[in-house]
């Protein structure tokens, strides 16, 4: 194995004096992972059975020797040893932990004079010793938030009215659809009855008053330059229609540019039903796409590729998805197949394979109007473009993303789903933005939106949908994660959330963050990682905090959600009880309960006036705790 030594070498003379910040000239430390010990479980005064070890690699990815490391104990309590040390010939140096109380111990490993760090879960065995005596519970303030919960449970006093609490148990095992199975024991419980949500203050409906274009209140220039190009309206465009064979059996067919906008060639299939859209609604759409769906992507994350050399995205109308929508699984508007930004046959100037089918361009697959089911289906042209501006600014986040990875950048693999349809949710969220002039970290409430009709159409049109979608995720926040596999509905509402929270959560400008995660070299989770830091499972348990007291405690700013007061729109839109699912915990009982990778548990309990209760938590049929189970608690009243 390559090793770089961390030292600085005089050649002329024979003579090695060791660098201050232990690196060699020119060679700086750009990572630091870890190899071992993370996520264990130990007992109090006994060291762990595994030492925690990291590794130090240069921008080459060659491990460094010689780079010092710092170690610190950042919640729990611990003895070290040693607290700093220089890393061994491959790179990597190690520490003995023993935990000197019981609970969860986070430990930091930080390269010396850098920005780099990890840290490590652990947790020490313990808990609630003896009985829960009201001398000894825990007094919370109504929204106090208490995490880092360790050993085998929490006792909690009622105070002088009695108390009602949420125990939180996050599943920091981050690999998608992985689960883990508690028992929870109370003792010394009431059963907790839930409070209905407030009232909302006005029904959210689409005001028919107002323009029906969400986009009449966009102003601005439209983004991009014109350049000349080789396409006239007017003129014959062939296009591969098979939707769902990328590379082999080409469908050709034949459309013609009806319009060409500062951003946008639109074509219409020659085979479209007639009664559709006419040039003057194509070029419309053009112009939506100029003013308001491509910059409310673009802006936020870049311009996509231009291989085809037209700085335009081709927006092709055909029936071909009319007939093909109906068997996809999300039933699309819009639809983009990164197969169109490979090259058609083998390039020597592209690293990316060929494909036979690859139409070459960055374009967009759009359902064509078909008033009569002339195609399979009536598909209205009214509802065609009131949907058209959502599902393509969706699309067009997914086109961009791709063109990063495959044409600018071809060694990167493709996004994962979760992540994808995450960011997809994201960019109608954007689009909302522009539509109703309004931005992120505004906590736009139910009143934000019903002052104005600008406001209020535009959330139907681009935001209600992501609502819909958090609200099925807060019906089963257990089973249900932003890091699942699938791309249901809920799925969805998760992954938009946690995108958002994350986002809101770093330094603005929102740019900065959804381009990093955009020309990432990484996917999934360690995309995630890369732009918002080793410590993401502590933000995603935090997040999982702020979907039950965003906007209803004053709370610290990490349990808050900045861009929304979701409690008060859902509240209008579904009445009565939040719809947060919290299991409530049986009295002086034991209940069984799993929790998917990423996501959390809810429980409700209630301790009465003037008593103790306390909450005992394990692994099923007795067994430890699984370590990766980060405990919380909030007093609700």
């Amino acid at each position: 194995m390559l090793v770089r030594k961390g030292v600085c070498r005089l050649i002329a003379v024979a003579l090695v004096v060791g660098c201050a910040d232990g690196t060699s000239p020119g060679v700086s430390p750009a990572s630091l992972s870890s190899i071992s010990g993370n996520w264990q479980a130990g007992a109090v005064g006994q060291p762990l059975s595994v030492p925690l070890v990291v590794e130090v690699k240069g921008r080459d990815s060659i491990p460094l020797a010689g780079v010092a490391v710092d170690f610190r104990v950042s919640a729990g309590t611990a003895d070290l040893s040693p607290t700093s040390a220089a890393t061994d010939q491959l790179g990597r140096v190690s520490v003995t932990v023993t935990p000197t109380a019981p609970g969860v111990v986070q430990v930091t490993a930080t390269v010396r004079n850098s920005s780099l760090f990890f840290k490590f879960f652990l947790s020490a065995a313990g808990g609630v010793a003896g009985t829960c005596e009201p001398t000894r519970a825990r007094l919370l303030a109504k929204g106090q938030v208490v995490t880092d919960l360790g050993g085998a449970g929490v006792c909690l006093s009622g105070s002088d009215s009695g108390a009602t609490f949420a125990l939180i148990a996050f599943n920091a095992d981050l690999v998608p659809d992985a689960a883990l199975a508690v028992q929870l024991t109370t003792t010394g419980t009431l059963a907790a009855v839930r409070a209905p949500s407030p009232p909302g203050a006005r029904v959210l409906e689409r005001s028919e008053s107002a323009s029906t274009s969400v986009a009449s209140g966009i102003r601005g220039n439209a983004v991009g330059v014109n350049s000349l190009a080789s396409l006239a309206v007017g003129d014959a465009y062939t296009f591969n229609a098979n939707l769902t064979d990328a590379c082999t059996n080409p469908v050709l067919r034949t459309g013609r540019v009806v319009a060409i906008t500062t951003t946008a060639v639109v074509v219409a299939d020659n085979t479209n039903p007639s009664a559709g859209l006419t040039d003057a609604e194509y070029a419309a759409v053009g112009q939506e796409f100029d003013t308001l769906w491509n910059p409310a992507v673009s802006l936020n994350i870049g311009n996509p590729s231009d291989i085809d050399n037209n700085t335009r995205v081709v927006l092709v109308f055909t029936r071909a998805m009319n007939a093909s929508a109906a068997s996809l699984p999300t039933h699309p508007t819009v639809l983009f197949l990164a197969r169109d930004l490979r090259p058609a046959t083998p390039n020597p100037s592209t690293p990316l394979p060929a494909c036979g089918g690859s139409n070459v361009a960055e374009m967009l697959y759009i359902v064509a109007a078909d008033p009569n089911g002339a195609a399979g289906g009536m598909i209205q042209k009214a509802a065609l473009l009131q949907q058209l501006p959502r599902a393509g600014a969706h699309s067009l986040w997914h086109l961009i993303n791709a063109s990063r990875r495959l044409a600018a950048n071809p060694v990167r693999p493709q996004e994962q789903t979760w992540i994808e349809e995450g960011f997809g949710q994201i960019a109608e969220e954007l689009t909302f933005h522009r539509a109703s002039a309004r931005a992120s970290r505004q906590n736009i409430s139910v009143l934000d939106l019903t002052q104005t009709f600008q406001s209020l159409n535009a959330f139907q049109a681009f935001q209600r949908p992501n609502v819909d979608n958090y609200v099925a995720f807060l019906r089963s926040p257990s089973s249900v994660s932003p890091l699942s596999s699938d791309a249901s509905p809920a799925t969805r509402g998760a992954t938009w959330s946690l995108l958002r929270y994350l986002v809101d959560r770093s330094q603005p400008p929102d740019y900065n963050r959804w381009t990093e995660l955009v020309n990432s070299q990484t996917v999934g989770v360690a995309n995630l990682m890369g732009v918002f830091g080793s410590d993401l499972p502590l933000q995603m348990r935090d997040w999982t905090i702020s979907l039950l007291t965003d906007d209803l405690f004053a709370t610290e700013a990490r349990y808050r959600q900045p861009s929304w007061d979701l409690h008060s729109v859902i509240a209008v839109l579904y009445p009565g009880p939040f719809p947060l699912a919290i299991m409530p915990l049986p009295v002086n009982g034991t209940v069984t309960a799993s929790v998917v990778a990423g996501s959390a548990g809810y429980f409700r309990f209630r301790v009465a006036a003037g008593a103790s209760g306390s909450v005992g938590w394990s692994g099923t049929a007795g067994a430890a705790v699984p370590p990766r189970i980060l405990w919380s608690v909030v007093r609700l009243d």
